[in-house]
C-alpha cells in the first residue's frame, strides 16, 4: 500500500533522493560512454590497431594484419605489436600529444582522425629498441566500428542494470531489501563500465565521473554481502552476528577514499601513479583482499539461505540467484590475480569470459524478478513491457538501434559490395535496409509480447482472460449465477493452480439470486437451516493434488457463520481499503491466533479452525459490489506451494469485484423480472377491481348521483357502490380498508361481496346489515386491519336518507335553501337570517368494521329537499399532502364544493379531484381517493 506524503519517514525520502541522484549520474555516465564506444574510442582501428590505457600508459592490445579488402594495414606495416606502449601521438599538421596519464591517453586517442596520417612514438614491448617512431596512414577499408564485446559490456549490460535498478528502487521505496537490490545493480553497472570509463567524460566532468565510478565499485562487495545477509529473510550468519553488517559499513567508505586517490593519480600522471603503487602496495593489497572477502561472505550467506529456505518458492528464487552470482566468480578471480598477485596482462579471451559472467547475475536477477516474483513488481513490469512494445516511441527507438547495428555490423560487407563508396553512401544504404526491417518490427513486437506473456506472465495473461470471460458471461449467464461461479473457480484453478477454489455467498444474497432447478432447491433448504448472515458455499471445485478426504467433501456441508472470526475479519477489510486476507494457521501473530485462544468450552472457534485446516485455506478474496460484501472466494495453497504474490492478490481482487458485479447484475435482472410480473398482476388486479365498481347506475326518481375512485397504487382498499333495492330505493355505500395495494384490495373485495349478499336480506335495515358485515369482516381481517364504512338508503318517496356511519369520515350535506329540519344524527351550525345554510355533517353512529364482532351500530334518518347535495369521501381527499407537508383539509373541500354547487355531481367530483391534485403538486399520491356526490332533484 502506498503511503501518503505525511506518513513517509526520513528513510523513504533518503532512498528517493539517493536513487534520483544515482539515476541521473548513471544515465549521464552511460551517455558519455556510449558516445565514446561508437565514436572516438575506436578511431585507432582506422589505422589497423587498438590501444587501451594500462596503469596510465596507452598500450597496444591488438593489431589487424589486413583490412576488409585483404590489404596490409598501416599499423601492421609499421611494425606495431601487441604490448607496445605509445608515449606520444602527433597528427599531421597538429601538435604532439605526450601521454603521461589516463586522461591524456583518452585525449590522444580522440585526436586521431581517420582521414589524416599520424606519427606515434613507441616503446617496444620486445626490448629491441627503447623508442621507435611509426608513421601511420589511415585505410578507408579498415574497420572503425566498435566491437560486439564493447557494445555488449559497455552499453547493453550497464543500461540493463540501470533500468532494473530504477524499476525496483522507485517502485518499492518502502522496501529496504528492494533498495539494497537497486544499489547492488547500480554497482554491477559500474563494474561493467570498467576502470577507465570516467575518462570518457569531457574535461571538468571527468573528476566527478571518477568519484561516482569509484564509489560504486568500492561499495559493490559490501552491498553484495548485506543483500544476501537479509534476503529473503535474515540469514543464519546475520542472526549469529547481527552487528557484522554495521561494522563492515566502514569498509566501503575507506575503500572509496583510497581508490579515489589511486584512480586520480593514474589519471593525471603515470609516473606519480607508479610511485604510489610502489609505496602503497601493501595497503592496496590488504584492502583488495577485504573487498574479495566480503564477496566470499556474501556467497556463504547465500548458501546458508539456500540450505535453510523456509519454502520451495524461496529455495527456487535463491537457487536462481546463486546461479547468477557464480557468474561474477571469473571476474573476482581475475581481480585477485591482477590486484593482489600483480600478475601480468591476461589474454583477451579471458576478458571476454569475465564480461559474459558479469552479465549473468543481472540477467538471472531480472529473470527471478519476472518469473519468480521477487519484490512483487511483475504486474507493473508486465504493463510497462506491454506499453513499450506497442508504443510508437519504442518503435522509433528500435529503428534507431537497428540503424546503428546494421551500420556497424555490416560495414565490412557493404564496403566490399559498394567498393569505393563514401561514408554517406554507406549510411544511405544502411537507412534503406533499416526502413525495410522496421516494417516487420511491430508484428515481431506483438509476437514477442505474446511469448513474454506465455513464458513470464502466465498468471497475468490467464487473469486477463478470466476477466474477459467474466465480462462476456455477465450478459450470457446473468440469470445463472451457478454457472458464473463455476466459470470463476475453473479459471482460477487453471491460472493460479491452487488445490481447490470455493465461493461463499451471504445467505441474504443467496435468497435474491436467480437460482434455478436443483441449485434453487438446495439453496432454499440450506437457507431454511441457516441464518441470513451466514455465508453458504455455492460452488466448490478441486484441482489435481488435493487429498481424497477433501476432494470428496460436498460443498453443501461447508458454511461460515455470520458471527465467526473469519467472516468478521473479511468484513473489516471490506469496510477499509479492499484487500485479500491471508490465512496462516502456524503464525502466532496472525488473526487466526484468536481461534486458538478461544475458550475450550466454546465449540464454534474450534469448528472454524478445523474447517480452515481441513480445507487448507490460504487466501480469502472478498466479493465486493461497491461497499457491499456479497461473499468471498476461498483458495487453498498452490500446488507449487508458492505463496500468493501481490500481483496474484491484485488480480483476484479484480476478479472478485467482477464476480460480485455479475451476481448483483443477476439480482437486478431477477428483481426486474419479478417487478415485471408484479406489474402484470397489478394490471390484472386493477382490471378486476374496476369491474367491482358500478358501471351501470340504477335510475332513482329525485336523485342524480356519481362516484369515482383513484387508487394510489393501481389497486387499493377504497370501495364505493350503488345498490338497486326495491322500487324507489337506492343503497349508497363507501368503504375504506386500511392499507394499500393488493392486500387492501382483497379485503375491499370481501367487503363488497358481504354488502351484496346482506343487502338482499336487509333492504330497509342498514343497522342489521352493517352488524352482519362486521361479524364476517372480523373473521376475515388480521388484528391490525379494519375498515371504515358508510351505508345509506335513499327513499325517493319521502326524500329521506337512512344511514349507518361505521367510523367513517362524516359526509357533508350541502343545503342551499333553508333547512326545515334534521335528525339527531345530523349536526349543523346555527345561522343568521339571510345567510347560506351551513354544511351538515353525518357523524359516525358506530365503530369501524373488523375490530369487535359484537359492536352495535345505530341508524339515523335525515330528511332531504330538492337542491341538497350529499358528498361522501375518504380520508385520501382531506389528508392529501403537498411537497411542504400541508394537508388539503375539510375546510378547503367544503369551500370548493360550495363554489361549484351549480355543476352536476360528476362535474363536481372532477373538480374536487383536480383541486386535490393541484394542491399536491409534485408530491406523490399517498392514499386512495374515493368520492360519491348525490343531488336531490324535484323529479
Amino acid at each position: 500500500m502506498v503511503r501518503s506524503a505525511a506518513g513517509r519517514g526520513a528513510w523513504w525520502w533518503f532512498r528517493a533522493v539517493l536513487l534520483s541522484a544515482l539515476t541521473a549520474v548513471a544515465l549521464a555516465y552511460q551517455a558519455f560512454i556510449a558516445f565514446d564506444v561508437f565514436t572516438a574510442r575506436h578511431a585507432a582501428k582506422g589505422f589497423g590497431f587498438e590501444a587501451v590505457p594500462v596503469n596510465g600508459i596507452l598500450t597496444v592490445t591488438s593489431v589487424d594484419p589486413e583490412d576488409s579488402l585483404g590489404r596490409p594495414t598501416s599499423a601492421y606495416k609499421a611494425g606495431l605489436r601487441e604490448g607496445d606502449e605509445i608515449l606520444a601521438i602527433r597528427a599531421a599538421g597538429g601538435e604532439t600529444r605526450t601521454i603521461g596519464g589516463l586522461f591524456e591517453c583518452v585525449s590522444a586517442l580522440r585526436a586521431l582522425r581517420t582521414d589524416r596520417p599520424c606519427s606515434v612514438l613507441l616503446r617496444r614491448s620486445n626490448g629491441s629498441r627503447p623508442l621507435a617512431m611509426a608513421e601511420l596512414t589511415p585505410s578507408p577499408h579498415a574497420g572503425t566500428g566498435p566491437s560486439l564485446r564493447s557494445i555488449t559490456s559497455k552499453v547493453a549490460l550497464p543500461l540493463g542494470c540501470i533500468a532494473m535498478a530504477v524499476l525496483i528502487g522507485f517502485l518499492k521505496l518502502d522496501d529496504s531489501k528492494a533498495f539494497l537490490a537497486s544499489m547492488l545493480l547500480f554497482c554491477f553497472a559500474g563494474a561493467a563500465w570498467g576502470g577507465e570509463s570516467y575518462a570518457a567524460f569531457p574535461p571538468g566532468l571527468r573528476e566527478m565521473g571518477l568519484v561516482a565510478y569509484v564509489a560504486l565499485f568500492s561499495s559493490w562487495s559490501y552491498l553484495f554481502l548485506r543483500f544476501f545477509l537479509l534476503f529473503p529473510a535474515a540469514s543464519p550468519l546475520d542472526r549469529a552476528v547481527p552487528w557484522l553488517k554495521s561494522v563492515l559499513a566502514v569498509f566501503p567508505v575507506v575503500f572509496t577514499v583510497w581508490n579515489a586517490n589511486w584512480a586520480y593519480m593514474e589519471a593525471i600522471s603515470a609516473r606519480r601513479f607508479a610511485e604510489l603503487a610502489a609505496s602503497g602496495k601493501g595497503v592496496d593489497k590488504t584492502l583488495d583482499i577485504i573487498f574479495l572477502a566480503l564477496f566470499a561472505m556474501g556467497f556463504l550467506s547465500l548458501l546458508l539461505n539456500l540450505a535453510r529456505a523456509p519454502s520451495r518458492a524461496d529455495q527456487r528464487r535463491l537457487a536462481f540467484l546463486m546461479a547468477g552470482a557464480v557468474g561474477i566468480v571469473p571476474l573476482l578471480t581475475l581481480y585477485f590475480f591482477k590486484a593482489v598477485l600483480w600478475a601480468p596482462p591476461v589474454p583477451e579471451w579471458l576478458y571476454f569470459i569475465t564480461a559474459v559472467g558479469l552479465g549473468l547475475f543481472p540477467v538471472v536477477f531480472a529473470f527471478a524478478v519476472v518469473r519468480h516474483r521477487v519484490f512483487g513488481i511483475r504486474l507493473i513490469l508486465h504493463s510497462g513491457l506491454q506499453f513499450a512494445l506497442m508504443s510508437k516511441g519504442f518503435l522509433f527507438l528500435e529503428g534507431a538501434l537497428l540503424f546503428l547495428a546494421i551500420f556497424y555490423a555490416s560495414d565490412p560487407l557493404l564496403g566490399k559490395l559498394l567498393h569505393g563508396a563514401s561514408a554517406g553512401t554507406l549510411a544511405l544504404a544502411t537507412a534503406l535496409i533499416t526502413m525495410g526491417a522496421v516494417l516487420a518490427v511491430r508484428r515481431i513486437n506483438r509476437r514477442v509480447m505474446r511469448e513474454i506473456e506465455r513464458l513470464f506472465f502466465r498468471e497475468a495473461y490467464d487473469g486477463r482472460r478470466i476477466l474477459m470471460d467474466l465480462s462476456k458471461a455477465v450478459g450470457r449467464l446473468a440469470m445463472d449465477p451457478q454457472a458464473i461461479l463455476a466459470l470463476v473457480t475453473t479459471k482460477v484453478l487453471d491460472s493460479l493452480h491452487p488445490c481447490q477454489a470455493a465461493v461463499f455467498i451471504k445467505g441474504a444474497d443467496v435468497a435474491r439470486l436467480p437460482l434455478q432447478g436443483e441449485s434453487r432447491m438446495g439453496a432454499l433448504i440450506r437457507l431454511a437451516e441457516a441464518h441470513p448472515e451466514d455465508y453458504l458455499c455455492l460452488c466448490w471445485q478441486t484441482g489435481p493434488g488435493l487429498n481424497a478426504a477433501v476432494a470428496l467433501s460436498p460443498a453443501a456441508a461447508v458454511a461460515f457463520r455470520g458471527d465467526s472470526v473469519t467472516v468478521k475479519q473479511i468484513e473489516s477489510l471490506a469496510q477499509a481499503e479492499p484487500r485479500t486476507l491471508d490465512v496462516d494457521l502456524d503464525d502466532t501473530w496472525s488473526w487466526t491466533s484468536a481461534l486458538r485462544r478461544a475458550h475450550h468450552n466454546d465449540s464454534q472457534p474450534q469448528i472454524e479452525l478445523a474447517l480452515l485446516a481441513r480445507y487448507r485455506v490460504r487466501l480469502l478474496v472478498p466479493l465486493l459490489a461497491g461497499s457491499r460484501l456479497m461473499g468471498f472466494i476461498s483458495l487453498s495453497e498452490k500446488q507449487s506451494e508458492e505463496p500468493y504474490s501481490s500481483e496474484d492478490k491484485e488480480l483476484l481482487l479484480t476478479v472478485g469485484q467482477q464476480v460480485a458485479l455479475s451476481l448483483q447484475h443477476g439480482e437486478f435482472l431477477k428483481q426486474e423480472a419479478e417487478e415485471l410480473n408484479l406489474r402484470k398482476e397489478l394490471e390484472i388486479a386493477q382490471r378486476v377491481q374496476e369491474r367491482l365498481f358500478p358501471h351501470v347506475l340504477p335510475s332513482v326518481p329525485g336523485l342524480l348521483y356519481a362516484g369515482t375512485c383513484k387508487p394510489a397504487r393501481g389497486v387499493g382498499g377504497d370501495y364505493y357502490d350503488f345498490l338497486d333495492l326495491e322500487p324507489g330505493h337506492l343503497g349508497v355505500a363507501l368503504g375504506d380498508v386500511t392499507g394499500k395495494g393488493i392486500s387492501a384490495a382483497l379485503l375491499m373485495a370481501t367487503l363488497q361481496a358481504m354488502l351484496r349478499i346482506h343487502s338482499e336480506a336487509h333492504r330497509d335495515d342498514p343497522e342489521r346489515l352493517t352488524s352482519d358485515i362486521n361479524r364476517h369482516m372480523c373473521r376475515a381481517m388480521e388484528a391490525e386491519r379494519f375498515a371504515s364504512f358508510f351505508y345509506g338508503v335513499f327513499d325517493s318517496a319521502t326524500r329521506s336518507l337512512t344511514y349507518v356511519n361505521a367510523g367513517h369520515n362524516p359526509p357533508m350535506l350541502f343545503r342551499p335553501g333553508c333547512a326545515r329540519g334534521h335528525s339527531l344524527g345530523a349536526q349543523a351550525v346555527s345561522r343568521e337570517p339571510g345567510t347560506p345554510c351551513p354544511i351538515i355533517r353525518l357523524n359516525p353512529t358506530g365503530m369501524v368494521l373488523g375490530v369487535l364482532g359484537d359492536a352495535v351500530y345505530k341508524r339515523e334518518t335525515i330528511a332531504l329537499q330538492p337542491g341538497d347535495l350529499l358528498l361522501v369521501f375518504t380520508d385520501g381527499v382531506t389528508e392529501a399532502l403537498n411537497t411542504d407537508g400541508d394537508l388539503y383539509g375539510e375546510e378547503a373541500l367544503g369551500a370548493l364544493v360550495a363554489s361549484v354547487l351549480d355543476l352536476s355531481p360528476a362535474e363536481i367530483l372532477d373538480a374536487i379531484v383536480e383541486d386535490v391534485r393541484r394542491h399536491a403538486s409534485q408530491a406523490p399520491q399517498a392514499d386512495d381517493i374515493t368520492l360519491i356526490a348525490a343531488e336531490v332533484t324535484d323529479g
